[in-house]
């Protein structure tokens, strides 16, 4: 597994809900990470989730959870925690 796809999957893991989210920038790009979750999902290790608007404008976060699946792929490890990413989100992969 790539060093990336690690650590996203580990964000994801960590978090109460199984779930990462990533905020899209103020001029509505998306950083690499956005796209990396995209190859997750799309290799069955995320499930999206969704789009919502956050609580203050122009903050948008796209949503996806860890499957079964990714989480095979994960070491166990008893740590939890939040798994935002603030930088980028958006729509569901095609």
């Amino acid at each position: 597994m790539i060093n990336h796809e690690h650590r996203l999957l580990s964000k994801a893991a960590a978090d109460v809900e199984g779930r990462i989210s990533v905020k899209r920038d103020p001029d509505r790009s998306w950083p690499g990470d956005h796209s990396r979750l995209c190859a997750l999902e799309n290799d069955g290790h995320l499930r999206w989730v969704g789009e919502q608007a956050g609580p203050h404008l122009g903050g948008t976060f796209a949503t996806w959870q860890i499957t079964d699946q990714g989480r095979s792929t994960l070491p166990r490890t008893g740590s939890t925690g939040s798994a935002t990413i603030a930088r980028a989100a958006a729509a569901p992969c095609a």
